[in-house]
């Protein structure tokens, strides 16, 4: 929210008190309280009629520090809050001629001695930001609505990345953000995921610890400025009432702040192995039945196409009824046994669901009785046209509504059913006149009391966590997914978060990479795109480039409006396309796989954008139609009609994995595709596993394997672990140059191994097998566990 204008000039009609010095400290075990008053105390009368901030300042774990500012303590309001696994700690203190020092760990905080107002932020004594003279601020509207308002300082050159998937750059740079989920589409500019956090390219990220409407100004005209020291630039963010807290994390890197920030919010849940195969949608608002859903998978069958899971539209339910989660008899007599036969060849079944709940549902009545519905403030429950005619929404505060709706979902998954995807979980009421006359008389009421506009945001997040623990307790645990289309902190723990409403061109090609991209910025480590965009205007050309990207994301759906998006529908040439990198993407499971392990493990996005790998090099800052996928795969999608794509490789020997072209970086590419090819360069110094099989995603990760090394490091060892799709095994290879040698030891794997050794086609000797030359280098097959190589 704007309330200047540039950096000094206050906007009509506005009022900032902004503290002038820090008149006083207090201390405790995990941190201090400044207290800043509103003018200069010149004398013992400047105390009189002067109002201050107190700024609380704990530290709540290691290189966390948690900033609480507050202007008038006596608000009452019962606001619904984030889970987060905080730990409170004492901070080291100390000081020095200059200042006081306060250090959780390697992050660092400085407050002047002088007693002019500020404090700075250090990590290993690295400069990150600072709040400064005239940044913090208790803000009174022309309306007499008050907000707590804070500005970091912006270093030359620093990038801020994150608050979600809104459509736009990466780089949030210039841009307004309010953090109210909005279910619109990316082309209106709006987004169902928004998150009130942010990265810099510094190695700090900011966590304002509020599921109410933040605001945020990223270096644009409201925090921007030239004074007499040079052009300023600082972010800010800002929340209505009288107190806002933010959680400030320091690290040695991006990635390491994505960690430290994955471990406080919640690590995320690991994808079964079987959700990484294809997945494709029935129309979404077409009828389907029974017979066209068993004709679609014997053509399937009988185009070869590897097919993981099925996906269920709206029309699995009668209209005007959703959500009754009953099927539609008419149409599917017995869905018992078309589950049967689904998984009898293989495919999953997922299923469309909201948490509306149709006046017509047969549902209805008894959650109305029960009082499970979001209600007006004057009792009246809240009813929606928007989905399903006079649709009440279940109240997931009240612990009983949660356990009911979730009874239903459980008599779906006994009849076979594997996932949801789950739509409207931005659609929460407030009490805002968009919500109707009633809701702005009245306002809205949850079971647990909180105010609506703190549930809005988080409501998703609530529908989201029922569902998932549910197919959790069900399935077990790293073998339940969801797709998700609204999300807030904490919404990651559920994979997948599905994209929004993509357009079927190459812009929203272009659009839905970068959301993606910034959704992994926001501490979103698994999520999906709808290939080719979600209506059905999509070309044979965008059907196949898309197709092309979605492999090497961690999940893809083929989905239509209102026909099934199948690859027959576009010609020979996607078909060819299609089964080309369906299934090339399945021999590469192993590494998938373990990718994916890493992101749940750690919390580092799956679909990293450049700079995490490479922090050091500032041409990866900017890039946002390009990504690794996990540590060691660069992939480049082709965006553009005419099948040219330019991207970045940073230093070092690459090898193109399907043209098996060495490139040397660092080095700016362009290129043109056939549908048979594409950018995906392995990293030098990468081991890169691939599977037996590509004809599904669930197989022996551990027998019969190929083993590729690229371009190892003189001296270094490098490895790669290898998961088994049920978790329960851990298999490793590494691998040394060293002196004219190559020791490659396995653990954990067996059968028959391909080693090859990309780009040598000369060896003096082996320990074990007979070396082949054939087009990537030198390929030996071996049976142990361990085998030394000569190189020339």
């Amino acid at each position: 929210m704007k309330f200047t204008d540039g950096l000094w000039m206050v906007k009509e009609g506005y009022t900032l008190q902004i503290p002038k010095e820090i008149a006083d400290i207090d201390y405790s075990d995990s941190g201090i309280t400044l207290f800043a008053p509103y003018r200069e105390q010149e004398s013992s009368l400047s105390a009189f009629g002067c109002g201050l901030l107190s700024v609380k300042i704990n530290a709540v774990g290691a290189n966390m520090f948690s900033v609480k500012i507050t202007n008038h303590k006596g608000s009452r309001a019962v606001k619904a809050a984030l889970e987060l696994n905080k730990t409170i700690v004492q901070p080291v203190s100390s000081e020095t001629e200059d200042y006081y020092s306060y250090t959780a760990s390697l992050l660092e905080l400085r407050i002047s001695k002088n007693g002019q107002w500020g404090i700075s932020f250090y990590y290993a004594g690295r400069y990150l930001t600072a709040t400064e003279i005239s940044g913090m601020a208790h803000v009174t509207a022309p309306d007499g609505k008050t907000y707590i308002r804070e500005q970091l300082s912006l270093s030359e050159g620093e990038y801020i990345y994150g608050l979600g998937e809104a459509p736009g750059s990466i780089i949030r740079n210039g841009g307004s953000f309010d953090i109210w989920n909005e279910d619109a589409g990316m082309k209106f500019g709006r987004s169902a995921k928004c998150v009130p956090f942010f990265i810099s390219s510094r190695g700090y990220g900011v966590l304002v610890n509020s599921t109410e409407c933040v605001s945020f100004e990223i270096a644009n005209d409201a925090t921007t400025d030239i004074s007499a020291e040079g052009p300023v630039a600082r972010t800010q963010f800002s929340l209505e009432g009288e107190s806002m807290e933010y959680i400030i994390i320091g690290g040695a890197s991006m990635k390491h702040v994505l960690d430290t920030y994955s471990e406080m919010i919640g690590r995320p849940a690991i994808p079964p192995a079987w959700s990484f195969g294809s997945w494709l949608s029935a129309p979404f608002y077409d009828v389907c039945d029974e017979d066209s859903i068993l004709d679609l998978v014997e053509q399937v069958e009988n185009m070869g196409m590897p097919l993981s899971v099925i996906h269920f539209g709206p029309y699995w339910m009668k209209g005007f009824e959703w959500s009754s989660l009953l099927w539609d008899k008419t149409r599917f007599p017995n869905p018992q046994q078309m589950i049967k036969t689904l998984h009898d060849n293989g495919i999953r079944v997922c299923v469309w669901i909201t948490p509306y709940i149709s006046q017509k549902s047969p549902m209805f009545q008894e959650g109305f009785d029960g009082n499970y519905y979001i209600n007006y403030g004057n009792g009246d429950m809240y009813q929606s046209d928007a989905v399903a005619p006079g649709a009440g929404l279940v109240d997931f505060t009240n612990l009983v509504a949660r356990s009911w709706y979730q009874k239903f979902l459980d008599d779906l998954i006994k009849m076979g059913v594997d996932a949801f995807r789950l739509d409207n979980g931005g659609d929460a009421p407030s009490g805002s006149p968009a919500y109707g006359a009633k809701a702005a008389e009245f306002g809205i009421k949850y079971k647990d009391e909180f105010e609506a506009g703190s549930l809005h945001n988080l409501y998703s997040y609530l529908y989201e966590e029922a569902v998932f623990d549910l197919l959790r307790r069900r399935y077990g645990e790293n073998n339940a997914c969801i797709l998700g289309h609204s999300g807030f902190i904490g919404s990651h723990q559920f994979p997948f978060m599905a994209l929004d409403n993509e357009d079927p061109s190459y812009e929203g090609m272009r659009t839905a990479l970068s959301s993606g991209l910034s959704l992994s910025l926001s501490g979103f480590p698994f999520w999906s795109e709808n290939i080719g965009g979600l209506t059905d205007e999509t070309t044979p050309d965008l059907y196949m480039r898309w197709h092309q990207a979605a492999m090497f994301l961690p999940n893809g759906v083929f989905g239509g409006v209102r026909t099934f998006r199948v690859p027959w529908q576009y010609g020979t040439e996607a078909m060819n396309e299609t089964l080309l990198f369906s299934k090339f993407k399945l021999g590469l499971m192993p590494y998938i796989f373990s990718s994916a392990v890493e992101s749940g493990y750690i919390g580092i996005p799956m679909t990293r954008p450049m700079m995490l790998e490479f922090p050091e090099d500032q041409n990866t800052y900017n890039l946002e139609q390009q990504y690794m996928l996990g540590r060691s795969l660069l992939i480049a999608p082709i965006t553009s009609e005419d099948g040219i794509v330019r991207y970045y490789v940073p230093s070092g020997t690459w090898t193109n994995l399907l043209t098996r072209e060495r490139i040397e970086g660092p080095i700016w590419k362009n290129e043109q595709h056939g549908y048979d090819t594409m950018p995906i360069l392995v990293r030098p110094g990468s081991i890169i596993v691939a599977g037996a099989f590509d004809e599904k995603p669930v197989y022996n990760y551990m027998e019969n394997l190929t083993i590729t090394l690229f371009e190892l490091p003189e001296g270094k060892e490098v490895s790669a672990d290898i998961y088994t799709a049920d978790l329960k095994t851990i298999g490793s290879v590494k691998a040394l140059k060293e002196n004219g040698k190559i020791t490659v030891r396995t653990q954990g794997i067996y059968g028959q191994t391909r080693l090859v050794l990309a780009n040598i086609f000369r060896i003096a000797s082996t320990s074990e097998g007979i070396p082949e030359l054939n087009e990537w280098g030198t390929m030996i097959i071996i049976d142990g566990n361990e085998i030394e190589i000569g190189i020339l």
